[in-house]
This record gives C-alpha cells, sequence and structure tokens, in this order.
C-alpha cells in the first residue's frame, strides 16, 4: 500500500485515503495503550468455559477416628435421592475408584488435629453432567465435618453427623491470571444444602463403594449425595499487560491487512495483462527458482540494447550533419581546419 506507485492523476486521492488509514490506526493504536495503562490495577477479564473434569478433594473429619471412607458415582439424576436413600446404588466402576482415591491422613479443622479420610474426586474426564456423586463416611465418633479443598485451602463445606443423610448443591468455577509468559489458575468449589434427613434405619453404606481404614465395635455412619445441575464450569482469566499487548500487535496486523485489501481494490494495476505483471508474478516450487531473465527473456533483452544503441548512433550522426550544416561558409582559400587537417594526412 503506496501511494506514491498510483498514476499522478489520482495520486492524490490515494494519499487523501492512505493518511486517512493510518490516521485511524494511529489512534486505535493509541486509545488501546492508554487502556492497557489505564487498567494495570484492574485489568480486564477473559470469560470463557468447559466441562466438568474436576469434582474437588474431598475429607470426612472427626476428632474420633474415621474407620471407613466410601464413594459412588452413578449414572442417573432423577431427583429420587430427595426423597430417600434408599434405592440408590452405585456403579460397579464406584468400587475401582475407591481402592485408589481413598486415603487416610490428618487435618487441622478449627485448630484441632483430626482424624480424616481423603476421597480424591479429580480428574473425572469422562463424567457428563448435569450429575451426582456420593460420599459415605464411618467413625468411632458421633459427628464431623464435610471439607472440600477451594481454591488452595481445605474449607468446611458442612457437617458430617451420625446417621446424617445430606443432600448438597456442588456448584464450581476457575479463576487466574495470565500475563502471557506465566499463568496461575485456581479452582474453588461452593456448596449449599438441599435436605438433610436423619436416617438412622437406613444403610447408608449402600450409597457407596466403601473402603476399610480401621476397626472398632461402634461405627457410626453419615452419607452426602452430592448433586451438580451446571454442565459447564465457568472459567475467568485477568489478562495481563503484556498479553494484552501481544493482543494489541495481532489486532494492528489486522487492520493493516485490511486496510492493504481495500487500497488495493480501489486502486488497481494500471497494466495487469503486461508482460513485466506476468513476470514478476510468476510462481514455481520451493527449491526451483532460476537466476536471470526467463527463456527468451534474454534475446528480447539483447535485441532491445542492440537497438538502443543504433539509435543512440543515429541520433549522434544526425546531430553531427546538423551542426555541419549551420557552420558559416568561408571565403575562397580558407579551408576549415577539420578538413585541412585530413588533406595534409
Amino acid at each position: 500500500m503506496d501511494f506514491r506507485a498510483v498514476a499522478r492523476k489520482y495520486r492524490q486521492y490515494a494519499l487523501v485515503l492512505q493518511a486517512c488509514m493510518m490516521i485511524c490506526l494511529a489512534g486505535y493504536a493509541a486509545y488501546r495503550c492508554f487502556k492497557i495503562g489505564y487498567a494495570l490495577h484492574s485489568p480486564p477479564v477473559d470469560v470463557t468455559t468447559e466441562r466438568w473434569t474436576n469434582l474437588g478433594e474431598w475429607a470426612v473429619c472427626t476428632s474420633a477416628d474415621v474407620l471407613e471412607a466410601g464413594l459412588g458415582l452413578h449414572d442417573t439424576w432423577d431427583g429420587h435421592e430427595n426423597l430417600s436413600p434408599e434405592g440408590i446404588v452405585p456403579t460397579t466402576r464406584s468400587r475401582e475408584e475407591a481402592a485408589t482415591r481413598i486415603s487416610k491422613g490428618v487435618l487441622t479443622v478449627a485448630g484441632e488435629e483430626q482424624s480424616c479420610a481423603f476421597i480424591d474426586m479429580t480428574n473425572f474426564a469422562d463424567l457428563v453432567m448435569p450429575g451426582k456423586f456420593s460420599l459415605c463416611s464411618a467413625t468411632s465418633g458421633y459427628g464431623g465435618y464435610l471439607l472440600a479443598k477451594t481454591g488452595g485451602e481445605w474449607k468446611v463445606m458442612d457437617d458430617a453427623g451420625a446417621h446424617g443423610y445430606y443432600g448438597l448443591r456442588l456448584t464450581s468455577f476457575k479463576h487466574g491470571s495470565d500475563w502471557g509468559y506465566s499463568s496461575e489458575l485456581k479452582t474453588f468449589f461452593f456448596t449449599s444444602r438441599k435436605w438433610y434427613q436423619f436416617a438412622n434405619q437406613a444403610d447408608l453404606s449402600k450409597l457407596c463403594s466403601m473402603k476399610e481404614l480401621g476397626s472398632s465395635e461402634r461405627k457410626w455412619r453419615t452419607a452426602h449425595v452430592i448433586v451438580v445441575e451446571d454442565p459447564l464450569v465457568t472459567i475467568t482469566m485477568e489478562q495481563g499487560a503484556l498479553l494484552q499487548f501481544f493482543d494489541l500487535l495481532v489486532s494492528l496486523g489486522g487492520y493493516i491487512s485490511i486496510s492493504t485489501v481495500v487500497f488495493g481494490v480501489i486502486f488497481v494495476k494500471q497494466y495487469p495483462k503486461s508482460d513485466v505483471v506476468s513476470t514478476m508474478e510468476a510462481r514455481t516450487l520451493v527449491g526451483c527458482e532460476e537466476k536471470g531473465n526467463p527463456p527468451g527473456r534474454a534475446a528480447r533483452s539483447a535485441t532491445l540494447e542492440t537497438r538502443t544503441q543504433n539509435a543512440a548512433e543515429n541520433g549522434t550522426m544526425r546531430h553531427m550533419q546538423q551542426h555541419r550544416q549551420q557552420l558559416p561558409e568561408f571565403p575562397p582559400g580558407i579551408v576549415p581546419a577539420s578538413v585541412g587537417s585530413r588533406q595534409t594526412e
């Protein structure tokens, strides 16, 4: 895009068009730079969504001892869990997952060290939501807590009382920052209680595939059915200044490309079918380039050069003849110096 390549008759119009495009480009770049600098302490946020692949890390803790823990994966979500724990059966896959995803440890809850069963529900790429899953436990004490790791920290989500049948609604979102050269992303989980029943007559262990972690004469059982109603997880990423400048460069490149196309549509090639244009735009496979002029071009160039030299010589001869005709006539007996020198020779 260069207005100087346009024919002189329309060059001023091309200059005006190119100047307007460049002024708009400079104005847009200045505006974006100002916005980036102004938003350093409150950067813009990019919002996307993704499918559920991470159901979180959970823990059932008690001041006594955790004797059993289990998890249950369910194929159906028909609302039956709102009424009664009876008839809710986990899939056969739950037994395999319980064997590898449940472990025992210790956490400090409310300033006290408690025995906990950890259930790792991350990396479930094949789960389809909305849906539900269940977490079960058996402790030697009467009460406890259900915790989840949210934002990298363990938080209490609900009670885990003896013979308690809890229904929770689970929501999640991810939030982080992207600086262009590195990024950080944290996952947050929130629960809200949908129902609670004191189910001392029900066998709550049937909701899950259980794993034994200890032994005791008496066990107090608890079950949590966790329902996921949202099919997608929202992701918010704060955009750093460097990443915003990268986006600005990309947008400027797109603007320049569009401006070049518009300029080329308005001001077309003056001789699009000439030999020079066809030669300049001829293409071949990479590595098959040839040096010099195309076949037949060298002979034409030599002929053109010979014609140019002949024309120059003819012009010189005509100039000399015209010069001789313009010389004044000498008196009788006086010979011009050039003629006299040739006669002497």
